[in-house]
């Protein structure tokens, strides 16, 4: 059975092996460069800062299927922001990243945030139909875009 869960130490090595897949799927889309293709910027960046808070899709505990990783704005007391959003290739169109986007809706929600915001690269077609499909607001920029959901609704 599938469970989201906020990420604990104690699943580290599945989020781990998680996280190189993302990396390998990058190096072949050529998305990131630079400290986002490096696993230890993300192991530094968003499973040891405070400021982060990921959940974690597992399967039997002890597989680590997919992940969103959320924090509160910096500038903003009442926003929180989707920082990463990733689904492994062999669990997508299964409806998990939605799931998963669903549970980080409700987190912000008890924690009394107002607004939820993402962002993404404008030919992240999947992400862009995902945010429309769940009735975000959609904002294109230049080559990028902006999501954002109201909370008191």
């Amino acid at each position: 059975m599938i469970e989201i869960k906020q990420y604990k130490p104690k699943y580290f090595n599945a989020t781990i092996s998680t996280l190189e897949l993302l990396i390998e799927e990058d190096k072949e889309k050529k998305l990131f460069e630079g400290q986002w293709s490096d696993k230890d910027y993300y192991i530094h960046e968003y499973l040891s800062k405070k400021k982060y808070t990921p959940f974690i899709a597992t399967k039997d505990d002890n597989e680590v299927l997919g992940y969103i990783i959320g924090k509160k704005d910096d500038l903003n007391s009442k926003i929180f922001h989707i920082e990463m959003h990733y689904v492994r290739k062999n669990y997508r169109k299964q409806g998990l990243a939605r799931k998963l986007r669903n549970y980080l809706v409700e987190y912000a929600k008890d924690k009394g945030y107002t607004e939820l915001r993402s962002y993404t690269a404008a030919d992240n077609e999947a992400v862009v139909r995902l945010s429309k499909s769940m009735d975000w607001e959609v904002e294109r920029k230049d080559n990028w875009y902006l999501f954002k959901k109201d909370l008191t609704k």
